[in-house]
């Protein structure tokens, strides 16, 4: 049964934190004061602490003798390709800016080619 009700929102938001005990006193009374009397977040309670209680029960995996090597083998592998696409994708970066330089490089490198054609003819005819 869905409601609007902003309190019971509120509540099924806090469930968790009410279940652990992570709920100032405050809030922790405010939480069970509406739970008294308020039926459907009853409901949701129950089914959350059998979910809670369930959750609880599965057991954590221990990891294995070959977590470390394998972690450490993973990381080897990304820093060498980090490096290797580093390298590589710097001289990629400054080969397509000398190829397709900016608007502002542009117009510099027809300044320069400009001057040094003056300055080239200026000297043969000399």
């Amino acid at each position: 049964m869905e409601t609007k009700d902003p309190n019971c929102e509120s509540t099924r938001e806090r469930l968790a934190d009410w279940l652990s005990d992570q709920l100032p006193d405050a809030e922790r009374r405010t939480l069970d004061a509406h739970l008294a009397q308020c039926p459907a977040c009853q409901q949701e309670l129950a089914a959350f602490r059998q979910l809670w209680h369930t959750m609880g029960g599965i057991a954590t995996p221990e990891p294995g003798e070959q977590v470390r090597p394998r972690f450490y083998g993973m990381l080897a592998e990304f820093e060498a390709e980090t490096s290797h696409e580093t390298w590589t994708g710097k001289l990629q970066q400054l080969w397509q800016q000398l190829l397709n330089p900016n608007p502002a490089l542009r117009m510099a490198y027809s300044v320069l080619i400009l001057v040094v054609g003056l300055v080239v003819g200026y000297r043969l005819n000399n």
